[in-house]
């Protein structure tokens, strides 16, 4: 967790390229860097160049039938692409159809990627309460699956738990209401 996106995102784009080229039975390795690379973008702050990828990508998954990588760009930061449209339904209804097409046994990284897409949606809807809400209902799983070990991963749901909190204090405030409960 040193910050270096553009690093990074040169290093994923190298490696994407090398497991195409010389890899082909390399997907998942591939979607792989797919995924981060569009964290990567998210955490630049390039929503132009995010939108553009996650549209290419998420056309070849369809194609080739990755569930895999359209699972994690459909949930994740990646989501991110249709809210930057003005688009919290069209999100939210592609991290249902992501998830209702993933596997309910167990829990991956993927149902903490639905969670983040879902946390972030309610945040654009300005639903704090609700946001907090969920948090605390996957919270159980969260900690059961042991992806909260996972650095990054910890420190999103706390700074989703705090953006929802302080989110809810301030609908709180302006309707007069008690507080979040956080």
């Amino acid at each position: 967790l040193q910050g270096r996106w553009l690093a990074s995102l040169e290093a994923l784009d190298r490696a994407e390229a090398i497991l195409r080229d010389r890899c082909p039975g390399a997907a998942w390795e591939r979607g792989s860097a797919r995924t981060f690379s569009t964290f990567a973008l998210w955490y630049l702050g390039d929503p132009a160049e995010l939108s553009r990828r996650v549209l290419i990508y998420l056309r070849e998954a369809e194609e080739q039938g990755d569930r895999y990588l359209a699972t994690n760009l459909r949930t994740s930061l990646a989501n991110a692409f249709w809210l930057l449209r003005g688009d919290p339904e069209a999100a939210m209804r592609e991290v249902e159809a992501a998830m209702g097409a993933w596997s309910r046994a167990g829990f991956h990284l993927q149902h903490y990627f639905d969670v983040l897409a879902r946390v972030h949606i309610l945040l654009y809807r300005g639903e704090g309460e609700a946001a907090l809400q969920l948090l605390a209902e996957r919270q159980p799983a969260l900690d059961r699956s042991l992806v909260l070990r996972i650095q990054i991963v910890r420190l999103f749901v706390f700074f989703l738990r705090g953006s929802a909190a302080l989110q809810a204090a301030r609908a709180s405030s302006a309707s007069g209401a008690s507080g979040p409960r956080v």
